[in-house]
């Protein structure tokens, strides 16, 4: 093996030891992919293109594993992906997060804090999961800061802030700057626009049907 530089700059020194793969077939021979010591690819896993798959600097392992495909610029850093899921472009998963079953993270999108992309979950953009999680078929785009959780059908888009106490879920959508504080969107709800939604559980009408202590008027600003 020969000296290269890796997409983000560090140098590999020609016969510097990497870490662990089952067989030379989970690590592509072009590109400038690379697996650091202490990390893994198992199973069918492929790394390929400019992928990098390193430990945390906490030391916790970045893994590859069963039939997952990490590719492009993206970078496994303390994560774990697994099952048929796939983590491309310049996507980041670190800090014990997980992707897994068939969802995808893809563009510059990053899952940090233990988050978790679960079942046909696409998250994309810009987006940051920070400890949050992304499950069924939800789909996560544009700039949104999520720490909840997004599930079942649910769109999210624009640059919204949900909080970890907030659930979207179903059909919703949230749209715009939207920021959820500790709410429940459910069924066909919509919200959209620079609004606040706090301590409230917006239906399948898309009506607010519960703000505690602040009365029904106040409870979107």
């Amino acid at each position: 093996m020969e000296t290269f530089e890796l997409a983000d700059g560090r140098t590999i020194a020609a016969n510097t030891l990497g870490g662990t793969i089952a067989s030379v077939r989970n690590l592509a021979q072009a590109g400038t992919c690379w697996v650091f010591p202490g990390s893994s690819v198992e199973g069918n896993a492929y790394v390929s293109g400019n992928a990098i798959v390193q430990s945390s600097p906490l030391g916790r392992a970045g893994r590859v594993r069963e039939n997952a495909q990490v590719y492009g610029n993206a970078l496994i850093r303390g994560g774990t992906v697994s099952g048929h899921a796939r983590v491309l472009d310049n996507a980041v998963i670190e800090h014990e997060s997980t992707v897994t079953d068939e969802a995808a993270v893809y563009q510059d999108a990053k899952v940090l804090s233990a988050g978790s992309i679960s079942g046909r979950a696409r998250v994309l953009g810009e987006a940051i999961i920070d400890g949050g999680r992304v499950r069924g078929d939800a789909r996560v785009s544009g700039s949104p800061l999520i720490r909840g959780l997004i599930e079942d059908q649910a769109h999210v888009s624009g640059c919204p802030d949900i909080n970890a106490g907030s659930i979207v879920r179903c059909n919703a959508r949230v749209s715009g700057c939207v920021r959820l504080i500790n709410a429940i969107l459910d069924c066909n709800a919509v919200v959209y626009g620079n609004r606040t939604v706090e301590d409230a559980s917006i239906n399948d009408a898309g009506l607010v049907t519960a703000c505690p202590d602040k009365g029904t008027r106040d409870c979107c600003s």
